[in-house]
């Protein structure tokens, strides 16, 4: 299975964020499977992200990458989600991978045949 490329959109699924009481989610990113992931986001607080369900009925929480305001490489990028409440943050969720794909180039400024 391919990566997504220049993804646009993240959703956490949470079945327990309300019983938690999640406050937060914040997401760490690295160019290496695994970690150790060293760009984060601020955190985003559940106000800012839009909520509903998936199928299976558990709460889902979804935001823009490009609010994240990383300016990420491009590249293969793996990111991990952690939840927040009055405890800290929790462990990592499952990681997941995508890539960042430059745009193409702007057409060239001239070309002329003889």
């Amino acid at each position: 299975m391919s990566n997504v490329q220049n993804p646009t959109t993240f959703t956490i699924t949470d079945a327990k964020a309300s019983a938690e009481k999640v406050t937060a989610f914040r997401l760490l990113l690295s160019q290496t499977q695994g970690g150790p992931y060293t760009l984060s986001s601020t955190d985003d607080a559940l106000a800012s992200l839009t909520q509903g369900t998936d199928p299976s009925g558990q709460a889902t929480y979804t935001g823009t990458i490009a609010a994240l305001n990383l300016g990420l490489a491009p590249g293969t990028w793996y990111a991990v989600a952690e939840a927040k409440n009055a405890g800290g943050y929790s462990a990592n969720s499952p990681e997941v991978a995508f890539d960042v794909v430059p745009p193409p180039p702007s057409p060239p400024t001239g070309f002329s045949v003889a």
